[in-house]
């Protein structure tokens, strides 16, 4: 909108400068602002679908390679988790890491659950790209894991930082009661 806005009084300077009648010139810069306005569905909507529908089915690989590994691990991610706290952190910097944010999702989801701490989801949040992570693979892909890695580091260290200077506890939501006896019931009858 800025760009427009600016593109705007660029035209509308020109148009005074170049002593074009008032009238005429405003009728020019209309036009100009309405050719513009129907150009913007031919490049702007197309590049949203696109950019929806590669994220989204990104989103929906990592978290299905995560669902396959735990029906074959025949293992809960949340119980995993609530085993190995130690290890909350560096498990969530380093689903942050991945290129994306099914790792994000999947940290934030646990978090809202009550399974994770702040400092878990800092950590996760902290070591993401995003989906800029896949530009940077592609141009420079030794680069790009290094940065990763990089981004992973920083996300265990500002997550221990904060789960030590906040608690564990600092700002986790509650696990509603029917949401934890409804988990407990698909366990037993999964397993």
């Amino acid at each position: 909108m800025t760009v427009l806005v600016a593109s705007t009084r660029a035209c509308a300077n020109q148009i005074k400068q170049s002593g074009l009648p008032q009238k005429a010139g405003s009728f020019l810069l209309a036009g100009l602002i309405f050719a513009a306005l129907l150009a913007l569905p031919e490049v702007v909507i197309p590049a949203m679908a696109d950019a929806y529908l590669q994220v989204s089915v990104f989103v929906a690989a990592t978290l299905a390679i995560f669902a396959l590994i735990e029906s074959r691990m025949k293992v809960g991610t949340d119980e995993l988790l609530e085993r190995h706290k130690a290890w909350q952190i560096p498990i969530a910097a380093a689903l942050g890491a991945i290129p994306g944010c099914g790792g994000a999702v999947m940290v934030v989801t646990q978090f809202v659950n009550g399974r994770l701490s702040f400092g878990a989801l800092v950590a996760v949040l902290t070591a993401t790209m995003g989906d800029p992570a896949f530009l940077l693979l592609a141009q420079a892909p030794l680069d790009g894991t290094m940065i990763f890695a990089f981004c992973a580091l920083i996300g265990v260290v500002s997550g221990y930082v904060v789960d030590r200077l906040h608690g564990v506890d600092f700002m986790r939501p509650e696990r509603p009661q029917a949401v934890a006896a409804c988990a407990s019931e698909i366990r037993l009858e999964a397993g």
